[in-house]
């Protein structure tokens, strides 16, 4: 599974939902780490600090290889936090057997296991090869929709379940609880 998070400061665009402003990116980045295509999203989402439009949603994923992302988005943070222009970012990959847990803005990556945590700075050789070991990506087969298309249907599936409160599905999926 995966969980990403980004929170921006309040001072942010308040008159453009959370999902138009920070979806792309964030989906973008979930997309590349996670194969295969999307069945269903759930958007929940409201408007927590201003009265314009969502500047909150909490985005649930499935794909059809059985990951599940969980995908935080906020314009959450006051104006007076010291904030990197692109706000405070946050990732987890969880695997049978190890965590990825990175704060891309901050200066190191920690990796869990049963057996230990390793921390190693961004700019380092070792953590390329650690991170190489902890996620092994798949190789994309030809057959899927291009990275482009997979993103835009992503965005387009996102505001739709935020605009109608309910789950939406890929055609011709069912939902079942």
């Amino acid at each position: 599974s995966m969980y990403l998070a980004i929170r921006l400061t309040r001072s942010w665009t308040a008159d453009v939902d959370i999902i138009r402003e920070a979806a792309w990116p964030a989906f973008d980045f979930v997309c590349s780490c996670v194969p295969g295509s999307v069945q269903s999203v759930y958007v929940n989402g409201g408007n927590l600090f201003n009265e314009k439009s969502a500047d909150t949603a909490v985005c649930l994923i499935r794909f059809d290889t059985g990951a599940i992302a969980t995908v935080e988005l906020s314009r959450c943070l006051p104006a007076n936090i010291a904030a990197a222009a692109s706000g405070e970012v946050e990732f987890e990959i969880i695997g049978a057997n190890n965590t990825l847990r990175s704060e891309p803005n901050k200066s190191a990556v920690v990796l869990h296991s049963d057996v230990r945590t390793m921390s190693q700075p961004w700019n380092e050789s070792p953590l390329f090869k650690m991170l190489a070991e902890a996620c092994h990506p798949p190789k994309q087969s030809m057959m899927e929709l291009s990275h482009l298309e997979k993103l835009a249907e992503l965005t387009a599936m996102a505001q739709r379940s935020l605009r109608e409160a309910s789950p939406v599905m890929k055609s011709g999926i069912t939902f079942s609880v």
